[in-house]
């Protein structure tokens, strides 16, 4: 005769299993697994680097314009020729004189003043040279490269030491202040001015030229 059972018991045991289960099922339920991916969050406002290219513009073509010649790179870490103390040698009937404090050029003829206005010379960072200097390459468009800019077809370009030279300016209007990375910056219809006054004296049909001792360049002053 087998002994008997305790159902009782045996009823509690399953009840606390089935317990035991359903509260597994509800915190598979209610607390979510973790995720394998990690939501990215953007800044509240965007960051900017503080730089502002400059807008490029290619001047259309005329009959009158030639191709390019290759780019020329100006450097601008170059050190400081001696500042011109004197305003002209007795033997040049033309000069031109910048000051940088004022941010203005001034073309003389026969030691009259004939024809002034503002320029936009290099920055602190990229200083123009002060001192005398000659035109010694003139085209009447070119390439200019350099630090964080390429232009194209930079018009009336007039190298006078280097890589620095006067010349047009269509990427902005900011004339009276320093704008530069050392060129003397100029207006376009003023750089065409001071193009056709200067010497070395462009041929006919000719896109560039270089000075020599029978077509000597302009003499160049720029003061501090």
């Amino acid at each position: 005769m087998s002994a008997p059972r305790n159902w009782a018991g045996i009823a509690i045991i399953l009840l606390g299993m089935d317990l035991i289960l359903i509260a597994a099922l509800l915190s598979l339920v209610i607390m979510p697994s973790p995720s394998p991916f990690v939501k990215y969050t953007p800044a509240s406002s965007p960051v900017t680097l503080g730089l502002t290219p400059f807008p490029i513009t290619v001047l259309p073509a005329s009959p009158e314009l030639f191709t390019p010649s290759p780019a020329l790179e100006p450097r601008p870490t170059l050190t400081l020729a001696p500042t011109a103390s004197t305003p002209t040698p007795a033997s040049d009937r033309k000069w031109i004189e910048v000051s940088l404090k004022k941010q203005k050029l001034t073309a003389y003829e026969d030691g009259k003043p004939v024809f002034e206005t503002l320029i936009s010379s290099g920055t602190a960072r990229y200083p123009t040279v002060t001192g005398r200097f000659r035109i010694y390459l003139k085209l009447l468009y070119a390439d200019m490269a350099g630090p964080g800019y390429y232009l194209r077809n930079v018009p009336y370009v007039m190298y006078f030491y280097r890589g620095y030279a006067l010349h047009g300016t269509y990427w902005h209007n900011n004339f009276g202040r320093p704008m530069s990375h050392g060129c003397v910056n100029l207006r376009v219809e003023d750089a065409r001015w001071l193009f056709n006054w200067t010497n070395p004296s462009l041929p006919p049909g000719a896109s560039f030229i270089y000075s020599s001792p029978s077509n000597p360049g302009t003499l160049v002053i720029i003061y501090p």
